[in-house]
């Protein structure tokens, strides 16, 4: 409102209550306290021009972090579709292994790990030779297929029992075995 356009009666509350605007908002943008106070009458535009200027540069600085963080919140948002991206696609390899019947790595890496532990157990009988063909092909014949990555995921606890009923079988012989040694 242009206080100059107003009844002469209304002019000095209008200009008391426009600079008190500006200051509480200059207040609020700002954080201090700005009160400039005009040294006569012809000072007042001035006085309202200041204050127009602190709120439009609080204003500015607040449009400026806002598109930082929009900017940044962008950058998060491209980081966390890479991410999706990568585990969707993770997640269709394994669905599809699934759907396949094949095995996952896991329970690939868990037959390894049993066929090292029975090859360790049998090289304490037999040592010097390399039992690992052995027990694949063993493994092969028990569930039907050529290697151990192959073998069908419907056949894989029983991939699994035999191994560990072979482990535990060595690991009996191998007790009862030192037993018959220390007696």
């Amino acid at each position: 409102m242009d206080a100059s356009r107003v009844r002469p009666d209304i002019k000095e509350p209008l200009l008391r209550y426009q600079r008190e605007c500006y200051r509480i908002l200059a207040d609020a943008f700002i954080g201090q306290n700005t009160d400039v106070q005009p040294t006569s009458a012809s000072d007042e535009p001035l006085v309202q021009l200041h204050n127009m200027a602190l709120v439009i540069a609080a204003t500015t600085r607040e449009m400026l972090a806002t598109k930082y963080l929009a900017q940044s919140n962008a950058e998060r948002l491209d980081r966390a579709a890479l991410v999706v991206q990568n585990l969707t696609r993770r997640v269709t390899a394994v669905e599809q292994q699934v759907r396949a019947g094949k095995l996952t790595q896991e329970q690939a890496a868990e037959i390894k790990w049993r066929v090292n532990l029975i090859t360790q157990e049998m090289s304490k009988h037999e040592p010097g030779r390399s039992h690992y063909q052995v027990v694949y092909a063993a493994l092969g014949d028990e569930v039907g297929v050529t290697s151990y990555k192959a073998i069908p995921l419907k056949a894989y606890e029983t991939a699994v029992s035999f191994l560990d009923n072979w482990l535990l079988s060595l690991m009996k012989a191998g007790k009862k075995g030192m037993a018959e040694t220390e007696g």
